[in-house]
């Protein structure tokens, strides 16, 4: 099939605008939050193990909140690299339309809830203690054990990256400024990479609709049905 090269050129577009959305702001989020953050203990417990005896727990940084950020982006990138292959089998061929535009609808649907997911789950975080920047109260060095006490409290690696930044900069500057910043961008990056997941599911929407909308991609059992309905109009009538 011979196209226009009008519609090769909208097609290149789409395609193009549609990596450009989910992927560089994703990339740069993964380098945002993966901002160097020393690897400590913040606490142990010692439990009872049974016969083998007791064991001690240690307990780090609360690294979940940039998981869930990770994620986010990973998500973003997968989704439109599927929904740009989908829309091009969706724009260029009768093979598999179907299924194109529903690879198309679900990876933008699932890559917007994703990105919501990421910024509720950020919302709750933040009213809790782990992701509040720790006053001098909270948070002191203790020279004899060349550890901080943090008087049994647990920290995000942003909050702790921006407390060492807060109060503890000479010793811990040379990386808990530029942590502070980068993780903290990060998590407001994932606000761009929602808009742009309204966005996607606005293009995909946009494209079935071209092919003939939510009937064309029920497919069969919506056409299968339509011909029911006019036989039997046509037996009524005889």
């Amino acid at each position: 099939m011979v196209e226009a090269p009008n519609e090769l050129l909208v097609s290149a577009a789409v395609v193009t605008s549609t990596l450009i959305l989910g992927i560089p702001v994703a990339i740069g989020t993964i380098v945002l939050d993966n901002s160097y953050v020393p690897d400590i203990v913040l606490g142990s417990k010692s439990i009872d193990a049974g016969p083998s005896g007791s064991k001690t727990l240690s307990f780090g940084l609360q690294t979940s909140p940039d998981e869930a950020v990770l994620a986010s982006a990973y998500i973003s990138i997968l989704a439109s690299i599927v929904l740009a292959v989908s829309l091009i089998i969706l724009r260029h061929t009768n093979l598999l339309g179907r299924t194109a535009g529903w690879g198309a609808i679900a990876s933008a649907a699932a890559n917007l809830l994703a990105q919501i997911g990421c910024i509720a789950a950020w919302g709750i975080l933040l009213m809790t203690d782990e992701a509040k920047h720790a006053q001098s109260v909270d948070l002191s060095y203790n020279e004899r054990l060349q550890r901080y006490d943090t008087r049994g409290r647990m920290f995000t690696r942003e909050a702790w990256a921006c407390s060492m930044q807060a109060l503890f900069r000479e010793r811990e500057g040379a990386w808990a400024g530029k942590a502070c910043v980068n993780i903290k961008s990060a998590r407001m990056v994932t606000i761009v990479t929602t808009l742009f997941g309204g966005v996607l599911v606005g293009v995909a929407i946009w494209q079935v609709r071209g092919r003939g909308g939510w009937g064309w991609l029920r497919g069969g059992a919506a056409r299968r049905e339509r011909d029911k309905n006019i036989a039997m109009e046509d037996y009524r009538r005889s």
